[in-house]
């Protein structure tokens, strides 16, 4: 299907190539998300193990298209963590983790439910995006993307630096004012619509 700027939901065996070719429409998706199937009360170890089959899977799709797909995956046990990054997954959640962490992070500080609702909703309000550091800013400190950013309506939060030794980039939170940017750092912004 044509899904440009959409979201689907396809049922279907999820690891089957041709449902994810001709059902899902997968050459034609930028990213996909794969969520831990345990509805049926199978073993980590096992939904574990399908999730990062479908991560192959996609990847066998990749090279024949000779096309890039982010995949984000939703993982039950961190020890199949190594197994998720040998199948080129590029992000991987530990949703019960996460959940757990985000319930401590709502209890030590009263009112921020509604924060992180409005920041990860998609109605209204401001969301999360990020982009390459455009040009212009390459070189310069994280005080002057601040200040470049603030113009646009956005405020810069992080910054997305890649390592060579690391899987993923590696996030640089609240950095310094002095903070310079490379040219292949990303910019972590919160703002109401991408600019």
């Amino acid at each position: 299907p044509d899904c440009a700027g959409e979201k689907h939901w396809i049922k279907g065996d999820f690891s089957d190539e041709e449902v994810l070719k001709e059902k899902a429409g997968i050459g034609n998706a930028k990213s996909v998300i794969i969520l831990a199937n345990n509805l049926d009360g199978k073993p980590k170890e096992d939904i574990d193990a399908k999730t990062i089959l479908v991560g192959l899977t996609i990847r066998t799709i990749e090279e024949e298209l000779k096309k890039d797909i982010y995949t984000v995956a939703e993982l039950l046990d961190q020890k199949n963590d190594p197994h998720a990054r040998h199948a080129h997954i590029d992000e991987i959640i530990y949703y019960e983790d996460f959940a757990a962490k985000l319930l401590v992070m709502i209890a030590e500080n009263k009112g921020i439910t509604k924060i992180f609702d409005d920041l990860i909703s998609f109605d209204e309000g401001s969301e999360f995006y990020t982009e390459k550091v455009p040009p212009e800013l390459i070189g310069k400190s994280f005080d002057e993307a601040i200040a470049f950013y603030r113009q646009k309506g956005a405020l810069p939060i992080a910054i997305l630096r890649e390592n060579d030794n690391v899987p993923q980039s590696q996030p640089l939170i609240n950095p310094s004012a002095s903070e310079k940017l490379a040219t292949d750092d990303r910019i972590v912004y919160i703002a109401k619509d991408k600019i």
